[in-house]
Formats: C-alpha cells, structure tokens, sequence
C-alpha cells in the first residue's frame, strides 16, 4: 500500500442481481439485521453496498485477509476503527449518490469527503457555517465557479473533522482554509502546516483528502466486479463519463 490509498466504488455501474448479493456476504448479523431496518430497498442496498464494499478494502489494507472477519467500531466521538494486527492504519469513509469512497493510511490520521456539486447551492450558507474569508474567497470569484469554491472548502472541513472523529458537530466554521495555492488550514489567524490536503475533481464532485503524519504519493484505485485497478483521478472522472 502507499502511503495512502483511496479506493473507489462507483455504485451506478452495480447491479442488484450480481452485485448486491455479494456485499451482502460481506456483513456480520448485526450488520444485516441492521440494513433490514431502512425502509426503502435503495436505503438498505445503499447501506450494504457502503458497509459491504468498505470491509472488503480494510481485508485487503491488512493483508488481504476475510472481509466477513472484519469488525468496524466508533470510538466516543463516532469515528469508525477496525481492530487488527495492523494497529497503525486509520480509514475513513464517504459517500455519496453514485459514489463510495474508503481513504486508507498507515501511521497517519485521515480523512476523507466526497460531496457533488450543486450548481444551485444556496450560497448564503457560507454566511451561516463558514468564516469570513472563506465567503470572500467564494463570492469575489467568477460567479460560474463559485459553487465549485464553495464546495471545496465544504468538503475540505468535513473530512478535517472527520479526522479528528468529532465531524460536523466540531463546527464548520471553527477553522478556516486559505485556497489560493495549496489548501492551508488556519485556526484564529494561526497556520497549521501538520495537516496535508488534497483536493480532487471527479467528474461532477468534490474530493478531499486530509492526513497528518504521513506523506508522499495518493493512490487511487477503483473496484471492479471484484477487482481493482490503479487510476488517477483524472482517469477516474473520464471513466465516469462513459
């Protein structure tokens, strides 16, 4: 594994007949017990097809072991963590319609957002939930890019506080990113250079990625009927399209 790998699901491609059966197999009692309480068929296969396909990868990110041993837990503050020999590896999850997304990392923390853009967001809300700056950065831009910016930083500050473990109740306006280079975070005027970010477009969404503690190359890797195969996120975007 490289320093750290996202690992990508593109639900719209699945079929209930072949695929869902198989994420299925992946859950522990619990788990199946659980995805019968959504009322909706799309809300339980959505739930089996998340929880399913996020085990797979931690089978494979510790050594390609059983995906039905693995146990996913929270912690206090909700952050999910699997138990295993691999004590030093941290993921995080996100999803959305279309998309799931697994970040995983070795002696680093991570976190991970994938959101799409709504061309039609109400741009008011970074008035409410970001900081001043932030709302400057967004509306003195071109109008055609400023949903784009808005949601840059949108999923920039839930996958931080993803990684922290304490998500959107930590407050979003509560830190601040600085977009003109590289994505920098500030706390009250002060800059914190510990965390590494990344931002990605995928076809018509926002990737972002933060960890501490670790560095080097992001891979990418995309599940196919079972398997996997590397990709940039550009490749991913192009193959979406088709």
């Amino acid at each position: 594994m490289q320093p750290c790998t996202v690992w990508v699901l593109r639900t719209k491609s699945l079929c209930s007949d072949r695929d869902i059966p198989v994420f299925i197999r992946y859950l522990n009692a619990q788990e199946r017990c659980k995805a019968q309480t959504f009322r909706t068929q799309a809300l339980r296969e959505s739930y089996v097809v998340s929880r399913g396909f996020t085990k797979w990868v931690l089978a494979q990110a510790v050594g390609g072991g059983r995906a039905t041993a693995i146990n996913i837990h929270q912690d206090k503050g909700g952050k999910p963590y699997v138990v295993s020999p691999q004590d030093n590896l941290d993921f995080n999850v996100s999803h959305c319609p279309g998309m799931v997304v697994v970040a995983c990392g070795e002696n680093q923390t991570v976190g991970v957002d994938v959101e799409p853009v709504d061309q039609h967001v109400d741009l008011s809300i970074a008035d409410r939930h970001f900081c001043a700056s932030e709302t400057l950065q967004i509306t003195q831009g071109p109008s055609g890019q400023q949903a784009d910016r808005f949601f840059e930083f949108w999923t920039l500050k839930e996958a931080y506080l993803k990684a922290l473990g304490i998500g959107l109740s930590g407050g979003l306006a509560a830190i601040s990113f600085e977009l003109q280079y590289q994505p920098r975070l500030f706390y009250t005027g002060a800059t914190d250079d510990s965390w590494l970010f990344n931002l990605y477009q995928i076809q018509d969404c926002k990737l972002a990625l933060c960890r501490r503690g670790g560095g080097g190359e992001v891979g990418f890797l995309e599940w196919r009927e079972g398997r996997t195969q590397q990709i940039s996120p550009r490749q991913l975007g192009e193959s979406i399209k088709k």
